[in-house]
Order: C-alpha cells, then sequence, then structure tokens
C-alpha cells in the first residue's frame, strides 16, 4: 500500500527479486532506504538473498480519505523514496491468465463503492473507509498503465504526513502489480502467489480480500476481466514490518511510475 518525514537505513531483511514496489528488504523497494536504490547497490531475486530497501527520502505531505464505506477519498500530494523492489528470479509472464481456482466467491454488494483513485511515479494516494475489526470482505477494482505498484490495507493512516516512512512498510496487507508482471500478495517476509498471475498492462483486475482481524490473517482472490476468480494466497499473514493490526480503516495505492487507477473500493462485515 509516499514519503513523510526522514528515514534512516532499512536492515536487508526480507526476500524478493529486483525491482518492485513495496518489497521490504526486497531489493530495492519502493519509498525504502538504503541498498538496492538510486545509487545503491541492489542484489538478490525471489528466494535469495535480500538487498535491503530502495530510495532516498523524499518529501511530501498528503491526507487521509473521507470517512465511512463509499466517501469521497482525499488529495494525495505525497511521495515515495525512489524504488526498486522485488521481481527478478520470479516467474516469467506466460502471456495467459490461471484458470480459475477460488472457492464461489461472496457477490459484491450492489454499490459503486469509493470514487476512483489514481497514484503514479512513486506517490501514495490514502483514503479512509468504515473501521472494520471483525472478519470482513473488501472488493475493488485496479488498473496498471505501467508495472510496478500496490495496493494496500491499514489500521490507521500510515500515508503521507503520518511520521513515517518508508510507507509500505507499515501497511499489514499488500497487494502488488509487480515489476515481473505478475500479480502476488505480501505473506509475511515476502510476496507470494498460490499459482503464477500474469498481468497486462492497462487490463483491469477484480480483487477480493476477505480479512480475519482477529486471527491476523487474510485471503487473497483477483479476477480478470471477464474471467473466473483466481486464489492468489489463504491465510496469508500479514506484513511482518507493520505494526499489529487490531482493526483495518485506511487503504492506499501506490505506483513506480505509470499510474495504477483503483476504483470502487468498498467493505463489508461477514
Amino acid at each position: 500500500m509516499a514519503v513523510a518525514g526522514c528515514s534512516s537505513a532499512q536492515p536487508n531483511t526480507n526476500r524478493g527479486g529486483t525491482g518492485d514496489t513495496g518489497g521490504e528488504g526486497d531489493p530495492g523497494d519502493t519509498g525504502g532506504k538504503a541498498g538496492g536504490g538510486t545509487g545503491g547497490k541492489a542484489g538478490g531475486s525471489t528466494g535469495g538473498k535480500a538487498g535491503g530497501d530502495t530510495g532516498g527520502s523524499g518529501g511530501g505531505t498528503g491526507g487521509s480519505g473521507g470517512t465511512g464505506t463509499g466517501g469521497a477519498p482525499a488529495s494525495d500530494g505525497g511521495a515515495t523514496e525512489n524504488p526498486l523492489d522485488a521481481a527478478m528470479g520470479m516467474m516469467a509472464d506466460t502471456g495467459s491468465s490461471s484458470s480459475g481456482d477460488a472457492p464461489p466467491a461472496v457477490p459484491r454488494p450492489d454499490a459503486m463503492g469509493q470514487a476512483c483513485k489514481s497514484a503514479g511515479n512513486e506517490a501514495f494516494t490514502v483514503s479512509s473507509f468504515e473501521p472494520q475489526m471483525g472478519v470482513f470482505t473488501a472488493w475493488f477494482t485496479a488498473t496498471p498503465s505501467g508495472t510496478n505498484s500496490v495496493v494496500g490495507l491499514s489500521d490507521g493512516d500510515v500515508g503521507p504526513g503520518s511520521g513515517n516512512t518508508p510507507l509500505h512498510n507499515l501497511h499489514q496487507i499488500l497487494i502488488r502489480f509487480s515489476a515481473g508482471g505478475m500479480i502476488d500478495a505480501r505473506n509475511g517476509a515476502a510476496y507470494t502467489a498460490d499459482t503464477p498471475i500474469p498481468y497486462k498492462p492497462n487490463s483491469s483486475f477484480d480483487f477480493r480480500l476477505v480479512v480475519d482481524v482477529p486471527a491476523k490473517k487474510y485471503s487473497a482472490y483477483v479476477s480478470p476481466k471477464g474471467q473466473p476468480e483466481i486464489t492468489i494466497g489463504t491465510n496469508l499473514a500479514y506484513r511482518d514490518s507493520a505494526r499489529p493490526a487490531t482493526k483495518f480503516d485506511h487503504w492506499a495505492v501506490q505506483a513506480v511510475a505509470a499510474p495504477t487507477t483503483v476504483c470502487g473500493f468498498i467493505v463489508r462485515a461477514n
């Protein structure tokens, strides 16, 4: 799921490939500091030794979105630090989608959800929604116009102006359009997917996240337009660098260069 204040170098802790948004310790994370950034030394690939987060410190202050499901989100003026994050070494884009394998989906509510929000050029765009403290489902449609972007859920506003950086480290739940052309989700210390799920820029994908706040787990599913839903992963752990979540009430989108747009974000308690 931007910059706030200044940041210090991050330890080289996580795994990933080279060049994606939103990894921590993935060689060259979006918004991170030290190792793998501009002028830094990136290292490793998925399953290899991580080389740290990328990025210099940046500035920018953004606001959180309006409260309430379906409320109008706030504008975002923040920018992330110099990124690269993790996709080298991941499976290559096959040019075709995986076959559907997800369980029957809970129907999306018959409501528009929040207005479309976009982010590009390393910016984080943050919006709020009605706090959820039990088991809930979130739906949204995401359209990347390039590669290397994330959509995240968080407990509290950890966007620009929150006083924390790098921002993607603080989102408990993250869905990623990797630099390697694959869709995956954060599971503890790394991004994973049960099956290779390739994507092409300017294609839209419908996502469904089922979050169990008390159990500190979530499951993620994606449906390419006009195709069956595919399981990204089930019983996924929150990002290890984020603080424990007692609720979820904010979501954000970030893209390294070309914008990613998220439309119709909506949540419902299960």
